[in-house]
This record gives structure tokens, sequence and C-alpha cells, in this order.
């Protein structure tokens, strides 16, 4: 599951169980960083969801947004914090866009410095977005190379938005993520890659080796490959974000540039396939672990058993146990 909305709370606001995310309104400050930081688009503030900024979109012209302490015009949050990149890129579509914060002595400007952050590295690909400041040119220019057509998610709206530049603080505003692995403890079981919701992780079979490649460029920072990554490790180290898991999550923003536009090889292993059909059982550090856990528990470790499919393993038991020459075949769900 993503945690990234209760990882950005800095008040202990969110939870998440079985049912989904839960807030404490006792707690919740209306920061809006919880929003701006889910990568899908499933918070949102009532009073101005997603689908208000792309209707926004449609009105030619510069956009000012600013908080309810504003008394100028200006598109009013409860929040600026609030504001993600994909919602900035949004209303850059149509004109310049001024993000203001009327009150430095507010107890929630402290918070802005991902957004300062986000508004500058923007700013260095589209132009026309400002924190804070007056343009110099007032002339509000529409950029037609920004797509979202047919009401898009945020989700699709960030994915369309990283073609436009490999610009590498432009990329980091739109939460791309390095994913390194210790591979002395990774045993390729795959859970990353399926749980993997824009699939920047995926499994290669490359002749017998087993390989998970990352692609920094799709990586929506979420990280539900750490959360579902069942092998624990002892990383410590302040640029990770969030795990204390055998994977870890590191702010782009600390790398070198080419880091965020070239797929690579994070983990690979031999494949183990099994002595009597070929069929691929595992990797090798998959089936030594599978030893390390059975050699905890005390159970008896027979590797030709080990080293077969689950049909040919029962096979082999039952052979070994009855001293008989049978053979297993797998059962027809037609019958």
């Amino acid at each position: 599951m993503c945690t990234v909305c209760v990882n950005s709370c800095k008040y202990n606001a969110l939870s998440i169980d079985k049912d989904g995310v839960k807030i404490d309104y006792s707690k919740c400050n209306s920061c809006g960083l919880c929003i701006s930081s889910c990568p899908t688009g499933a918070l949102q503030y009532p009073s101005m969801p997603d689908l208000a900024f792309v209707n926004l979109s449609k009105n030619l012209g510069e956009k000012v947004i600013s908080c309810y302490k504003d008394t100028n015009p200006s598109l009013k949050l409860p929040c600026i914090g609030g504001l993600s990149s994909e919602d900035i890129i949004i209303l850059r579509k149509s004109g310049n866009v001024i993000v203001r914060c009327p009150d430095e002595k507010c107890p929630l400007h402290d918070n802005l410095k991902g957004l300062q952050y986000k508004t500058k590295s923007l700013n260095k690909v589209l132009g026309g977005i400002y924190f804070n400041e007056v343009p110099k040119n007032t002339e509000s220019q529409i950029r037609e190379n920004i797509d979202i057509s047919n009401y898009p998610t945020k989700l699709e709206v960030n994915r369309k938005s990283r073609g436009i530049s490999n610009d590498f603080e432009y990329l980091n505003a739109l939460s791309s993520r390095i994913i390194e692995i210790d591979e002395t403890s990774c045993t390729l079981c795959e859970s990353c890659a399926k749980w993997c919701p824009s699939e920047s992780l995926k499994i290669v079979r490359n002749g017998e080796l087993t390989e998970l490649k990352f692609d920094p460029k799709k990586c929506i920072g979420c990280n539900v490959c750490i959360n579902v990554c069942p092998e624990p490790s002892v990383i410590s180290d302040n640029k990770i974000l969030s795990c204390k898991k055998n994977m870890k999550a590191i702010e782009s923003r600390e790398l070198k540039e080419n880091d965020l536009t070239n797929e690579r090889t994070i983990a690979s292993d031999n494949i183990v396939r099994c002595a009597v059909c070929g069929k691929i059982v595992g990797s090798e550090r998959s089936l030594k672990k599978i030893k390390e856990i059975m050699k905890e528990k005390g159970a008896e470790i027979d590797d030709e058993w080990l080293r077969r499919c689950p049909t040919h393993r029962s096979e082999y038991a039952f052979q070994k146990a009855f001293s008989a020459k049978v053979k297993f075949k797998p059962k027809n769900n037609n019958s």
C-alpha cells in the first residue's frame, strides 16, 4: 500500500488501515502536504478538486493561486501547500501561474519549501511560473506542449508531463525517485514489480539470468515497492525516504543528473530450473533464503528436493518415502 501521504504529514493526522486512509481532524491543520504529495489524486481539497484545475485551465490568462488570508483577487485554497506539480502544470497550459503566500508569519509557511522548489524547477522548463514575485513580462503565454485533453487523472498528467523534458530538476519536481536494492538480501521474489502501479519496476528474463529493471522516468514515488518488500535490512541514511527494508528510495535531488533518465538493472541472479521439467523454480538467492529458514525451523534440507518445481517435489518426496518409482503428472483442469 502507498504511504506517501502518511509520511508527508508533519502533524500525525493521517493513518492507514485495511479500509484506507483515515484523517484525525483534531490534528489536521489543512496544510495540504498530503494532497500535494499524493501521486494518484486520491486525496483532494473538497473545495478545489483536481477537476477544477482542469476546468480553470480552459480560461486563457494569468492565474494567481493563494490562500484565504489573501485579500487580493486570486484562486484561494486553504493553504497553497496543497498545490502539486501536476496542478501547476495544468494551469500553466493556458497562461502564467503566480503562487503567492500572503503571510510569511503564518505557522504553515515553513511547509512551503517543497513548493518553492517545485515552482523553481518547473519554471526552468516551462517558464511563466512564479513564487511570491510579480513577473517582469506581463504577457501571459500559453504552452501548447502540455497535454491535458479528456480530463486526465493526476497520474496521467504526471506521465505525460515527463515526456516534455529530461531536465533533472524538472523530473525531480514530478516526484521521480531512485530505487536502490541491497542485492545480498534481495531474493528476486518479484513482489515489487507485481505491485508497482506505474510499471517502473519490471522483471526481465535474460538467458539464464533474472533481472529486476528500474525506469526512474516512470517512478511516481509511491513507495509501494518498499512497503511490499519482504526482506529486512539495516540501512540507515539521511537520504532514505522511508524504509527498514532491503529497498530504499532516494530523493533524486541528491543524485547525479543522468540517474533520472536511464533505465538500469538494480538486481539480478541466476535462474534455478526444475531438474526434471525445466520450469523456473526461483533464483539462487531465493533457494538460499529457503534453506536458511528451513535450518532455523529445524527442518531437513534436501537440495535435490529444493531444486524441483512443486509437482516434482511431491513426486520426489513420495519416491523417497515409499521407494516407489511413481510419476506425477499435472492435473488436467479440463477433466
